[in-house]
């Protein structure tokens, strides 16, 4: 899905390469495999996710963070390649550890990042590529790259892992804008599998009513489709 999309004023975008993602048939061969989404002030933020047994890391990671902080996100990081899923623990503290980059890489208080990954399940994330490929997403973020439709192009082209084209698309709904990116192709069931998406607004919506929204908007779209009935462990909206 695209259109003809409008960027949402005070967020920033990157999307760039640090090897994460395989280099074989099923991914293209494409290079790049790390996001950032930034806002220039705290937003309120919510979330919808897998109803899997087994939540991959950075699921846990960010119900944990919006029960506590859902007033003051600041930062989305998304990497594909690699779903940091059915790693234990050590997936918890790697998860952890790309949002702290991520605070640190772009001078933001603590606990404001949300992290997303998708990909193989059941292998370690390779943190010293996750490290470089945030702090080089970071200056471009900054950059007036970063405050581009190049910038935003680049970033849903990071999330991409067998999709065939980037999804991008946004509505004007009044004085608002609500700008969406999302990944996710063939495994596609109720319950979200399997896909990653990021919608942004410059509405004021307090967190309580934005969750109760997206709620009923999953009901009525990702919950209500079927391709392949997979349901992964990853999902995040």
């Amino acid at each position: 899905m695209t259109d003809s999309t409008s960027l949402v004023a005070g967020f920033r975008f990157a999307g760039v390469s640090c090897g994460i993602k395989p280099k074989t048939a099923a991914y293209g061969d494409r290079a790049l495999d790390l996001a950032l989404i930034v806002s220039d002030q705290p937003c309120n933020a919510a979330g919808v996710f897998t109803q899997n047994q087994f939540p991959a890391a950075p699921v846990l990671f960010d119900k944990k963070t919006l029960a506590a902080n859902a007033r003051s996100i600041r930062a989305v990081v998304i990497n594909a390649g690699n779903a940091n899923a059915c790693t234990g623990e050590q997936g918890l503290k790697d998860a952890a550890a790309s949002a702290h980059l991520v605070d640190t890489a772009l001078d933001l208080p603590a606990n404001a990042t949300l992290v997303l990954s998708t990909g193989v399940i059941g292998l370690p994330l390779p943190m010293t590529r996750i490290e470089a490929g945030i702090r080089a997403a970071a200056v471009l973020a900054r950059s007036e790259t970063g405050q581009s439709s190049e910038g935003l192009a680049l970033a849903s082209q990071a999330i991409m892992t067998t999709d065939t084209k980037p999804k991008t698309a946004s509505r004007q709904a009044g004085q608002a804008t609500l700008l969406g990116i999302a990944k996710g192709a063939a495994m596609i069931h109720p319950n979200m599998a399997t896909l990653l998406a990021v919608v942004i607004t410059d509405a004021a919506i307090q967190p309580d009513a934005l969750q109760a929204m997206l709620r009923r908007a999953a009901g009525r779209s990702f919950n209500a489709i079927t391709v392949d009935g997979d349901q992964s462990t990853n999902d995040t909206l």
